[in-house]
């Protein structure tokens, strides 16, 4: 590493925000809420997209009535739900069942097999509205997917991010730098922050930072909460490519960052 980046951790963020949006992309389907939408929530790399229509074609998919497909001008293909599938209720439903579909039968298992049972909200358009979808945090909501399953889609993710620090008498501010266990599906024994997770459907920030504290810090929601340790520090946007090719765009919702100063007698 040159020596002027050894302190810098621009080479960490060139890693996690590793795609040149301006340049050439792979082939990919664009996932619109609907056949008359003009923004996408989602891009399937061209391999899923022909396994989705294959599923289709061999009624090995249930409820086919609620994607439809269809060429554009140029020629490209592109997929919808369709109006058998405008709610929030339904559109889970049906990606649920590809996604367990594809599970069973061993297919992407890149992805598929670092299955969560976990629900992540997928967000449409800030001026779409999805009949149910009261329980997400957001009036956006457009439908939950399994969160193994959420870069066989290319849609966008949230999650919270906590960093710990503390400040000395002698002014100086350490950052606590954990390292993830060895056992875990995703970037086992690499350094991460002190907490972070995914956003998981149906708990606002706060909530979810609770929750992760918890599970992954043993940190007491007391002094989670304790006026003045948690603060806000804004949201970070990237998109990354993984190694099995996938990409994924994601974003912390809240960077959050925790403090406290430690006496010295």
């Amino acid at each position: 590493m040159p020596a002027a980046e050894r302190s810098s951790l621009l080479p960490v963020v060139r890693v996690c925000d590793n795609v040149d949006l301006t340049g050439p992309m792979p082939t990919q389907v664009p996932l619109f809420l609907s056949a008359a939408s003009s923004t996408p929530v989602g891009h399937m790399f061209l391999p899923v997209f022909q396994q989705l229509v294959a599923d289709i074609r061999d009624a090995l998919l249930p409820k086919l009535d609620g994607l439809g497909s269809y060429p554009t001008a140029g020629g490209a293909a592109r997929l919808y739900f369709t109006d058998a599938c405008t709610t929030f209720a339904d559109r889970s439903a049906l990606m649920a069942a590809i996604a367990a579909s594809w599970r069973g039968r061993d297919l992407f298992k890149d992805a598929l097999g670092g299955w969560r049972d976990e629900l992540y909200t997928i967000y449409g358009p800030e001026d779409s509205h999805t009949d149910g979808a009261d329980e997400c945090w957001g009036r956006n909501g457009a439908f939950a997917l399994e969160r193994a399953a959420c870069a066989l889609f290319g849609v966008g993710t949230f999650g919270i991010h906590v960093n710990g620090y503390v400040e000395d008498a002698d002014g100086e501010t350490r950052v606590w730098v954990p390292r993830r266990s060895k056992t875990k599906q995703t970037f086992p024994s690499m350094l991460d922050q002190i907490v972070a997770g995914g956003l998981t459907h149906g708990l606002a920030p706060d909530i979810c930072v609770v929750k992760e504290c918890a599970e992954e810090a043993s940190i007491p929601e007391a002094l989670v909460l304790e006026r003045g340790r948690l603060k806000s520090a804004g949201v970070i946007t990237y998109t990354t490519r993984v190694a099995e090719g996938w990409i994924q765009p994601g974003a912390s919702d809240r960077a959050l960052s925790t403090s406290s100063r430690r006496r010295c007698d």
